[in-house]
């Protein structure tokens, strides 16, 4: 879901002044005073029925270290669906320094409903436990059950289990199951050790804990967890994906193939057939937002993954994810397309991709609509607030997707995005004045995944707070004394290029130093990731979604001074960067080009010698510079 705070526009990213130094080389592991408190034991038992319904027993125990620790922990929460499970509190106690233990009074377990959201037509709860009395020292131990009478995906069962950014001391995991379980692991630092045995007749798993899990990871700007290097392991009783949850992929079938209600066929007639297919994918979304409101869940209805029925999402005029993604379906085929719900991991970060190897519930928190036309495949998000058929929404690209065919039921990885694909510019005049004044003019263009915020924000800000943050955010300053943003398509859903003239005025140019006017060259936040001293670094560096952007800036009335070389050029398989300072007959135009081609630079990469050479040259060019100018 596209976020609804101002982060500032995306490409307003690409044009910000910043004056950090690199980042020092200070990475280390946390230790107990970083994160407040450790987690001393968590224990956790699963007893598996023939038909996938199971009891789950946890306990765990956690030694209280610092106030941030006595203020994040003394009130834990359990959440369970109250309409497919029972949860039950089996013990709840506060153990002091001293080692007296106290049970938390009943008055201080109380069942709540679990977020807001609960108001519309599921039945997640949870259990709010307060522990009285907690001090620096104490240990808080929970012991709880849950019984799952309704599973995701009728007749089996999976669980995934990763070992948290936290630090944990001792971890176990067991599953006796009456059917044989099929298990995955990705554990690069031997930190597990698994068994599998016989109780009687039934099958068991055993996972513990060799050594502590210490994976936090503090000092570190621009983190990235690399997947593939996570603890992370999981297990099934179906091997394949094409036999993963048959039952519920046919009554969603079923959901997606029932009459439209008149008031979801009165979308489909507003749409033209005869237009391209990503315009119609778009305008069925489009108005799909003008009708239905989304709230964010992935709850389940009835202990499944099931979406409510195409004529009750009509009739309530809302829906998560399953609902839209339904509805989106069925509206797509009413059109004569190929149209399929989707469950996919949402998220910039997603799971490690081997984890896909074995059918997992876990490996999902979202759905979409995949529709096949024309030999293309199209991933398309109803969610979001405006529609992108034609691309990706970074939080959904470069990932599997399980698509719920009836007929063959498969994974399929959705797009892996281009620099190319997300492109912003800006290309400005400033005139200096006598006074130092500066009076600016010029334009500003985003297309593809660039422009999608900017397109958002229109439906959640005031025109005016976006053309101040757009301003702020070309100009990379807070002396803005005036401006004027030309007009552009702001009540359009469908996301396009955007190019949208504006002025501003300046109190000053920026800097003033002992030669000159100084006009600071703005830095990329990929500049800065790029600048991180990866010497003892822990993890990877993120470096987002990969873009392109071009900043010129003419400066008008003023001449160079100084013979400084500040133009270059780099280029490495992370990211590319390249400035050119050039007199001109009036003044000084400047133009910086920065291309991010990979979402992280993995750890292994921060080693190399290539890696070095690339941090250098980033650095000799992009760190800290300007232009000395004097007025002609």
């Amino acid at each position: 879901m596209l976020s609804r705070r101002f982060h500032g526009f995306a490409f307003a990213l690409a044009v910000f002044l910043t004056l950090l130094a690199p980042h020092p080389a200070s990475a280390r592991k946390a230790t107990p005073d970083d994160v407040g408190s450790v987690i001393e034991f968590d224990r956790r038992r699963f007893d598996v029925k023939a038909d996938g319904r199971y009891t789950f027993r946890g306990e765990y125990q956690i030694r209280i270290v610092n106030e941030n620790g006595r203020d994040s922990q003394s009130e834990q929460a359990l959440a369970f669906n109250s309409g497919a499970s029972t949860l039950r509190v089996l013990a709840a106690r506060v153990i002091g320094a001293e080692g007296r233990a106290v049970d938390v009074p009943k008055r201080n377990i109380e069942l709540r409903e679990a977020g807001e959201s609960i108001k519309f037509f599921d039945t997640q709860k949870q259990m709010i436990i307060s522990f009285p009395n907690v001090r620096i020292g104490s240990r808080i131990f929970v012991s709880y059950e849950i019984r799952f009478s309704e599973v995701p995906a009728p007749g089996q069962f999976s669980a995934t289990v990763y070992a948290d950014r936290a630090l944990t001391e001792a971890m176990s995991v067991e599953i006796v199951s009456d059917r044989p379980l099929a298990r995955w692991a990705s554990d690069p630092g031997r930190r597990f050790a698994f068994e599998s045995d016989r109780v009687g007749t039934r099958f068991r798993e055993v996972a513990k804990s060799v050594k502590p899990l210490d994976l936090a990871i503090v000092d570190e700007d621009f983190q990235a967890f690399d997947p593939a290097g996570e603890t992370v392991f999981s297990y099934s009783t179906v091997k394949a994906w094409g036999e993963y949850a048959p039952s519920l992929i046919a009554e969603i079938e079923k959901l997606t193939s029932a009459r439209l209600p008149e008031s979801l066929a009165g979308i489909v007639a507003q749409v033209d057939r005869r237009a391209p297919v990503v315009d119609q994918l778009n305008r069925v979304t489009s108005l799909m937002n003008e009708e239905f409101r989304y709230f964010g869940d992935w709850r389940r209805r009835n202990g499944t993954h099931a979406p409510r029925s195409l004529e009750s999402v009509a009739e309530s005029r809302y829906g998560d994810c399953k609902d839209l993604s339904l509805v989106a379906a069925a509206l797509f085929r009413a059109l004569g397309f190929k149209a399929y719900q989707a469950w996919i991991y949402r998220g910039e970060e997603p799971y490690n991709p081997r984890a896909y190897e074995l059918p997992s519930d876990a490996l999902f928190n979202h759905a979409v609509t995949y529709v096949e036309a024309g030999g293309k495949a199209y991933w398309v998000d109803p969610t979001n607030a405006v529609s992108f058929a034609q691309g990706i929404f970074v939080d959904i690209a470069d990932r599997p997707a399980f698509v719920l065919n009836p007929e063959k039921p498969a994974l399929i990885d959705t797009p892996t995005m281009r620099a190319e694909e997300s492109a912003w510019s800006s290309d400005i005049r400033l005139e200096v004045a006598g006074n130092g004044e500066v009076k600016a003019k010029g334009t500003v263009r985003s297309s593809g995944r660039m422009a999608i915020l900017m397109t958002s924000n229109n439906f959640f800000h005031s025109p005016e707070s976006n053309d101040y943050w757009l301003i702020r955010s070309i100009s990379g300053s807070e002396r803005v004394v005036g401006f004027k943003v030309g007009d552009y398509e702001r009540r359009s859903r469908v996301v396009g290029d955007l190019a949208i003239d504006v002025e501003y005025r300046l109190e000053d140019i920026g800097l003033r130093t002992s030669a000159g006017l100084g006009f600071p060259l703005a830095r990329d936040p990929v500049v800065d990731a790029a600048l991180v001293d990866a010497r003892d670094r822990l993890a990877g560096i993120w470096l987002g979604a990969p873009k392109t952007g071009v900043q010129r800036f003419e400066i008008a009335n003023v001449r160079k001074v100084g013979n400084e070389n500040l133009d270059c050029s780099i280029e490495s398989p992370w990211a590319k960067f390249s400035r050119r300072v050039r007199a001109t007959p009036r003044g000084v135009s400047i133009t910086d080009r920065v291309e991010s081609l990979r979402k992280l630079i993995p750890v292994a990469d921060h080693r190399s010698p290539e890696f070095a050479a690339f941090q250098k040259r980033v650095k000799d060019c992009f760190y800290r510079a300007a232009v000395v100018l004097q007025l002609r």
